[in-house]
């Protein structure tokens, strides 16, 4: 779509998702000087828009747009802007300059016009309105059904269906951050579930879950914010609930999910005590209502929570524990989930780009970008890494923090780039490593952590959970791995414990995220980023450090990164050629036709750019970062020269147009003033006196004269009209005559007409009669001619036979003389005898 007409489709919701075809055509007229047009570098703002001044000595100096500020920077600390009409594009991969700055200013200027999806690449970028905005309704969803990505504006609505229209082939996986259900910043809230059900707008609800209306009775969910302005959690909550039974859940289904999300917020408030002179805890009080919403019995729970079953050897004991036992070893491995999902993400992207490749005929040049992140990664899982030595220290009774930290250094420091000594700072936490992540530089303090990697999610409460009676509940831990183990089956199985005692969190954790990576290998990944555009909440604020951070971190920029690695930027060649045509016309022939990827090749090697800045593929070319502005900027010099001429030969044509009518107005005053001079000299003439008394009398005797003949023609038309009338009485008198006439002939002719019907009919059949007889002759001459042939042909053989029985005649004849002469002889022999 790209016409104000093809977006009615989106109705109200079109200008939240695409700029106007008015904007965008006033975008491409608009006047743009690449080679002064820059971002600098700036301490405040982090960049700004501006003018390029002067370039001298490795320095430049900008001119900034808002306040006409200069400023002289470093050559490094200017970056190159688009043309305008790249201004609020939907894909950042398609804009011609890549840089921090245009990225940074494309989701600005998009979300100061509530914009707030914009795609990257593979990537889904979203902003924060901390508002609500009227595209996602049912006539939005139903724009969005069916349709290709690039065939609507960026959407979450279009990922989505894309990705429902995959989960009917491969899988559907969600990544959810479980961690912000117990920690939440102070400008962050928990999940909106939480606050949802405490809204009251079902007070059966409330009773069911033993909950109130405050979520400051919780502490897990109120370390934050717990409203946000923009969002109506009464209205929202009705939504959840209604898509909930649009789902198909059932009744029994809905209020399982319910009472596990209530036991989430009562878990949250239970609190401990250690017991006096025992290195034990116990419960100090709320875990009736938790085993009541689980579906548990509370003895059990409070047993497998302080006094967990663990397997030493062959042998299963019971294991003490106490109040700090239940804090957990996180941030390494969120910070590692991170690291590998972004090696994946990076390897997906390089995959992608290669098939494009390959399936164009581009000769390219493996380069692995999930490489990029192998030395951090190993540095965590590898034998021998962080995880490994964690591990193994925890096997070790004797083990401390100390051991392990100085394992680590013994292994790491200074054989590993991604290893290294933290550097103290004032006001800064106590850490023992720095690790170099991908994302940046991350200190770790690692006190507690073999005792928080000693403590998984022990057995005892897994099998517990498998007994509830609250099926949702039992569903979700039925396959859990490590069950019969804790049993005494000891089979071998997927989640078998390390060294026949108990599994670590790290160890758990690394199984579970290797299940996740070979999911998601198996599926077709789409990935969105979410943005939060300032920290106060403020709808359309946009704070420019605290957006680039997060695009730094998130894999916006480094998916750009790695775009322009290769060729980034590519058009058909149809496209390319009317768009480039103007570039060197006079190679691609007129009227001649040419194919467009042979016209794009002629096209691009007549023009003066680097040749190997640009690949030829089946359907399209491709192009290194930048060569398209480039040429974008040949275009606009070749367009305004050609533009500069047609003024010029237009201004020509006016000018001649005008000095013509110029000359005629010289020449019309010189008459004038001829006249006008002329008439000065005679003015005071004595004739010229007389002249002009006598005047007005001759045009007296003019008028009389004009005046008589005026009568004369007067009385000539009264006579021609008289003539006229009584013609046109005469011809009545005609008419009247005539119509009678007429009336006596057509009456003849009805008559005559009626005969003529009965002579028609017997015509006809006297012409019917007629072709019979015809046919018949035509018959009679047809056998006549068969006799005659017949008749010939017997003639011929009377002629025969005649001819024949004359011979046989003389024959006869010749034997009746014979027969006479013998019939002599036997008589005279007769005669003889006798004698």
């Amino acid at each position: 779509m790209s016409t104000d007409a093809e977006m009615e489709v989106f109705g109200p919701a079109a200008i939240y998702l695409r700029k106007p075809e008015k904007e965008r055509i006033e975008a491409q007229t608009t006047p743009f000087d690449a080679k002064t047009a820059f971002f600098v570098a700036e301490p405040k703002e982090m960049y700004l828009k501006g003018k390029l001044i002067s370039r001298e000595g490795g320095k430049v100096t900008i001119e900034t747009l808002e306040g006409g500020q200069k400023m002289t920077v470093k050559e490094d600390e200017i970056f190159p802007r688009n043309p305008p009409k790249y201004d609020k594009i939907e894909d950042m991969a398609m804009m011609t300059h890549l840089n921090e700055p245009c990225v940074l200013y494309n989701l600005k200027e998009r979300y100061a016009a509530w914009m707030i999806y914009t795609y990257s690449g593979l990537f889904c970028v979203t902003v924060n309105p901390y508002k609500w905005l009227p595209v996602y309704d049912s006539v939005v969803v139903g724009a969005y059904r069916g349709k290709k990505r690039i065939e609507a504006p960026p959407h979450i609505f279009s990922i989505s269906d894309n990705a429902y229209q995959f989960m009917l082939t491969g899988k559907y996986l969600y990544l959810l951050e479980k961690s912000r259900v117990t920690f939440q910043l102070s400008a962050e809230r928990s999940y909106h579930i939480f606050y949802q059900l405490m809204t009251g707008h079902k007070p059966e609800l409330l009773e069911a879950l033993l909950i109130t209306t405050n979520p400051y009775d919780y502490p897990m969910i109120s370390q934050g914010e717990i409203t946000v302005k923009s969002i109506d959690d009464v209205e929202e909550f009705i939504a959840t609930d209604t898509a909930i039974d649009i789902l198909g859940f059932t009744a029994d289904e809905k209020m399982g999910i319910y009472k596990l999300t209530g036991a989430c917020l009562h878990h949250g408030g239970m609190k401990f005590k250690q017991k006096q002179r025992e290195e034990q805890a116990e419960p100090d009080g709320t875990e009736d209502k938790i085993s009541y919403l689980m579906g548990l019995n509370s003895a059990d729970l409070l047993k497998c929570l302080c006094y967990p079953r663990v397997k030493v050897g062959n042998e299963f004991v019971t294991k003490g524990q106490t109040v700090p036992q239940f804090n957990s070893l996180e941030q390494l491995c969120i910070n590692f989930t991170n690291e590998k999902l972004q090696q994946f993400f990076n390897h997906h992207m390089f995959v992608l780009e290669q098939e494009e490749y390959k399936k164009e005929g581009i000769d390219w040049e493996f380069i692995d970008f999930g490489m990029d992140l192998a030395a951090c990664i190993e540095l965590i899982e590898k034998p021998m890494g962080i995880f490994s030595i964690l591990e193994e220290e925890c096997m070790f009774p004797k083990a401390s923090d100390t051991t392990f930290k100085n394992k680590l250094y013994d292994q790491h420091l200074g054989k590993n780039n991604a290893f290294q000594k933290p550097k103290p700072a004032k006001g800064k936490a106590e850490a023992h490593f720095s690790l170099v992540h991908y994302a940046g530089t991350v200190d770790y303090n690692i006190n507690g952590w073999l005792d928080k990697n000693k403590d998984p999610l022990n057995d005892s409460v897994v099998q517990l959970y498998q007994k509830s009676s609250v099926k949702l509940l039992a569903f979700l831990y039925a396959s859990h791995a490590g069950s019969d183990d804790a049993k005494g089956g000891g089979g071998k199985k997927a989640g078998k414990k390390k060294g026949g005692s108990f599994q670590t969190v790290s160890a758990l954790f690394r199984e579970n995220l290797g299940k996740l990576m070979t999911n998601l290998r198996s599926t077709h990944p789409h990935f969105v980023r979410c943005l939060i555009p300032n920290e106060s909440k403020t709808p359309g604020l946009m704070e420019n450090f605290l957006v680039i951070h997060q695009l730094r971190c998130n894999g916006v920029l480094e998916g750009i990164r790695i775009c322009r690695k290769g060729f980034p930027s590519r058009i058909l060649y149809g496209d390319f050629k009317q768009r480039y045509k103007v570039l060197n016309a006079s190679v691609i022939p007129e009227g001649q036709f040419i194919d467009n990827k042979k016209a794009s090749e002629k096209l691009l090697g007549s023009i003066d750019v680097d040749h190997t800045q640009y690949k030829f593929g089946h359907t399209k070319v491709f192009f290194k970062a930048g060569l398209l502005g480039t040429l974008e900027e040949m275009r606009d010099e070749k367009l305004a020269t050609l533009v500069t001429m047609t003024q010029a030969l237009c201004r020509g044509y006016l000018m001649r147009r005008e000095f013509v009518k110029m000359m005629e107005r010289r020449e019309s005053i010189y008459s004038i003033q001829y006249n006008i001079r002329s008439f000065m000299n005679v003015k005071h003439w004595p004739w010229m006196k007389v002249y002009f008394k006598i005047k007005p009398l001759l045009k007296s005797a003019e008028a009389e004269k004009e005046m008589a003949n005026m009568k004369e023609e007067f009385t000539k038309c009264k006579e021609d009209l008289a003539k006229a009338l009584a013609k046109k009485k005469e011809l009545e008198e005609k008419m009247v005559s005539l119509l009678q006439e007429k009336n006596d002939l057509q009456l003849a002719v009805a008559s005559e007409a009626e005969g003529l019907s009965d002579a028609e009919e017997r015509c006809e059949g006297l012409i019917k009669a007629k072709i019979q007889l015809e046919a018949k002759l035509k018959e009679t001459n047809e056998r006549l001619e068969d006799e005659e042939e017949i008749n010939g042909e017997l003639t011929a053989k009377k002629r025969k036979l005649e001819d024949e029985c004359s011979e046989l005649k003389k024959d006869i004849d010749d034997l009746e003389l014979t027969l006479a002469k013998v019939e002599k002889e036997k008589h005279a022999t007769e005669n003889k005898v006798y004698t």
